[in-house]
């Protein structure tokens, strides 16, 4: 190879692959075309990482950036036009900062951002346009703030937002419409907050969300009627709340929830044809509340369930649970699923009595126990009445049998005896009476007594 004469230069040929590659490392070396990766940051190709540097203001030079992160630092404010020279940036972290002031103008010319998080900061308002200028906007994370209300024009123009978390701030209510915009939302979260009641349009608009969390708050009702054409919505978290009622003052049907989290509520009344609104749902959490019974109809609207929890309630086995109430019982667990029966499992049962060292546990086997609420009522008729014939044919056997009395009087030693053994047999025909009030047409419940399992059949 030698000089050209004329140009004075060596003839263009391909470039051997070594160059290309030490190129290529070069490049991702360099990725800011206007600038060099910022000192102490991480730079991967055009996604930069400037984490936990006690910074206090965002980097110069960044246009060409697509993601930026900022986490950890020491941001106080986001000023009108301090991001305008982002405008290629699709993603945003400036969470777990100390950011307490965001102007209105802080996001403009940020187009392309598709997600941002400032949780963990110390934000309390936000102005009505703050976020006008992302109308790529998918995921955007407020939790972990101040907010004490929100603007009700905040959200306004995203209409490609599918995720929204606003957990864990002061907000007292919704406005009305807030979402109208938000018509791709999937995912609501504004648990641990502090709302007290929700208006019936606060969620409109949000046709495609399919989980909501109102979680934690205090929340005094639950009224599916605030929850009006959510037709994709499957799951609904409220437990957490102060909820006395549940009732449904809307004409809807919501065919495709799944799950509805309602425990540890104050729960004391559900109107009787509150669940026939959502007839295909699989998961009920109703434990830790206050409710003494069912109402018959809201059995029957619970055929479709796989899965249910009641444990924690103030069951009244004088209502619709057992026909005589036991005088020692205060409270009742029962954790039902028949999807475990579907598969051959078993059922956990637990009648919980006022001494804390008496547990029983039920197992049901899947052949002589029904596979479905709708059938636990049933169970139930059928033992009330092989209790009544059971009564009427020792009512009968007593009329037609003479008793005949022995004029005995034991000493001190054997009235003793036989009042230890008599506390013993009533403390044994109390826990049988419980058993047989619940569970008496199925021979197949064994019980757990001190480690040992006895078919209630032979429990005499």
């Amino acid at each position: 190879m030698s000089l050209n004469s004329k140009t004075g230069l060596w003839p263009l040929k391909k470039p051997p692959g070594l160059i290309l590659c030490l190129l290529g490392i070069f490049l991702r070396t360099v990725p800011l075309v206007e600038g060099v990766c910022p000192r102490l940051c991480r730079c991967d190709s055009k996604l930069l990482y400037c984490e936990g540097l006690n910074l206090t203001d965002i980097p110069r030079n960044l246009s060409s950036a697509m993601g930026l992160s900022m986490r950890e630092n020491n941001l106080t404010e986001l000023r009108e036009g301090q991001l305008a020279g982002l405008s290629q940036l699709t993603w945003l972290y400036l969470d777990h900062n100390n950011i307490d002031i965001v102007e209105e103008g802080a996001f403009d010319r940020l187009r392309r951002v598709k997600e941002l998080d400032l949780s963990s900061n110390r934000i309390e308002s936000l102005p009505n346009g703050t976020f006008r200028p992302l109308p790529n906007l998918r995921i955007l994370d407020l939790s972990y703030n101040r907010l004490q209300a929100l603007e009700p024009d905040l959200f306004h123009g995203l209409r490609k937002l599918t995720n929204l978390h606003l957990r864990y701030n002061a907000l007292k209510f919704v406005p009305v419409r807030i979402f109208q915009d938000c018509r791709s939302m999937q995912f609501l979260d504004l648990g641990y907050n502090q709302l007290q009641s929700l208006a019936r349009n606060s969620f409109a608009g949000l046709f495609k969300l399919t989980e909501l969390h109102l979680e934690h708050n205090e929340l005094v009702k639950v009224n599916l009627a605030h929850f009006p054409r959510l037709i994709s919505l499957r799951t609904l978290y409220m437990h957490n709340n102060r909820a006395t009622i549940v009732v449904n003052t809307l004409d809807w049907t919501w065919h495709f929830l799944e799950k509805i989290d309602l425990s540890a509520n104050e729960i004391e009344y559900m109107e009787p044809h509150v669940f026939e609104s959502a007839p295909n749902l699989k998961v009920l959490m109703l434990d830790s509340n206050r409710l003494t019974s069912v109402d018959q109809r809201i059995l029957d609207s619970w055929s479709s369930l796989d899965s249910i929890t009641l444990a924690g309630n103030d069951w009244e086995c004088s209502r619709n649970l057992c026909e005589d109430r036991p005088m020692e019982v205060t409270t009742a667990g029962l954790y039902a699923s028949t999807r475990d029966l579907a598969q051959g499992g078993s059922v956990f049962l637990g009648p919980f009595t006022s001494n804390p060292y008496e547990v029983l546990m039920l197992y049901v086997a899947w052949k002589c126990f029904p596979a479905g609420i709708r059938q636990l009522r049933q169970c139930f008729s059928s033992q009330r009445r092989k209790q009544k014939q059971k009564q009427s044919m020792q009512q009968m056997a007593a009329i037609s049998t003479p008793e005949y009395y022995v004029d005995y009087k034991p000493n001190h030693i054997e009235g003793a005896l036989a009042g230890q053994q008599l506390e013993y047999h009533a403390k044994n025909v109390f826990l049988w009476r419980i058993l047989a009030c619940m569970f008496w047409s199925t021979p197949a419940i064994r019980v757990s007594v001190g480690g040992e399992y006895v078919p209630l059949a032979n429990a005499n």
